[in-house]
């Protein structure tokens, strides 16, 4: 990847805006797209970027899965039990991948917000002690996290030609996007504010939010 993915990840904590829920919670659905994973029987490997960053979205379609788990037992709202299970399909298509190029996978499923690597372990906990605040905070979390899986994802597909990788970041980049206008629309329906984007541009969040209904507003940069 251009931007490593850790640094995206480091560096939204320093731009989420704090928002105070004052009106009353809604309910907010959000249902992903379902997502068929499959691999072609290839024996061409990797090369070691292709690795590096396939390793990096297992962590953090992990870390992103995490979060939604902890913030749906905390505001026990139907959009982060719902996403999280999309999460979960995220998770395991990048899984499928590492094993059938014999990769060894970095990650243990069985514990939630457990991360070998400390910093990743300390995001996880500050992205957690945010989302508390409030729930619009914590929609605004899970907004941004899906806009750095998206930029992942662009620079992901951008740097290979490899089909079972350009396939399986299609689907997940899909999966994100939807994510993304949910998250959008709940942090619009809780603030009665539109959602301004952390990391992308106002372009690059109208057009890739503009087909599913949302107005949200994004900074420019």
């Amino acid at each position: 990847m251009k931007t490593y993915v850790k640094i995206l990840m480091l560096s939204l904590l320093a731009i989420l805006l704090v928002f105070t829920a004052s009106v009353p919670v809604s309910l907010v659905q959000a249902s992903a797209p379902s997502e068929a994973i499959t691999t072609t029987n290839t024996t061409l490997p990797l090369s070691p970027e292709e690795e590096a960053t396939l390793l990096a979205m297992r962590v953090e379609e992990k870390l992103a899965h995490d979060v939604y788990v902890t913030l749906y037992d905390l505001w026990n709202m139907p959009i982060f039990l719902n996403i999280s299970q999309s999460e979960s399909r995220h998770t395991a298509s990048i899984a499928k991948l590492l094993s059938a190029y014999n990769i060894t996978d970095p990650v243990d499923d069985s514990q939630i917000g457990v991360f070998e690597d400390p910093e990743i372990q300390k995001l996880y906990t500050d992205l957690i002690a945010q989302g508390s605040v409030s729930l619009a905070d914590a929609y605004v979390v899970g907004a941004t996290i899906e806009e750095m899986d998206i930029i992942d994802l662009e620079e992901a597909l951008a740097e290979t030609d490899n089909a079972d990788l350009e396939r399986v970041y299609s689907n997940l980049k899909n999966g994100s996007i939807h994510h993304l206008s949910a998250f959008s629309r709940a942090i619009e329906n809780q603030t009665g504010t539109d959602y301004i984007p952390r990391l992308m541009t106002t372009e690059e969040y109208n057009q890739l939010t503009s087909s599913r209904g949302n107005r949200g507003q994004g900074k420019q940069r």
